[in-house]
């Protein structure tokens, strides 16, 4: 099933809540998987970004780490200073 949703925000919205279906009590629902339909561009995009980043954190560098972020179409990668307790 493909959804179309009018705004970028509310497909933002619609995804960001989507994990709330995992949360139900009804197992038939806990079954269904909700993820973003990227074009091929975007999933390779996504790929090397993936790649990046393990082969950045393979790198021993103290107190930091590599991440994605940001919305689909639109993640990068960026460094974050590890929290240590």
């Amino acid at each position: 099933l493909i959804v179309t949703l009018s705004t970028l925000d509310s497909k933002k919205e619609f995804l960001k809540n989507s994990a709330k279906i995992k949360n139900s009590d009804d197992a038939s629902i806990k079954q269904v998987n909700i993820q973003n339909d990227m074009t091929k561009k975007d999933r390779e995009r996504e790929y090397e970004l993936v790649k990046e980043k393990f082969a950045k954190n393979s790198e021993v560098e103290a107190n930091w780490r590599y991440v994605i972020r940001g919305p689909p179409g639109e993640r990068n990668l960026i460094r974050i200073k590890i929290r240590r307790m």
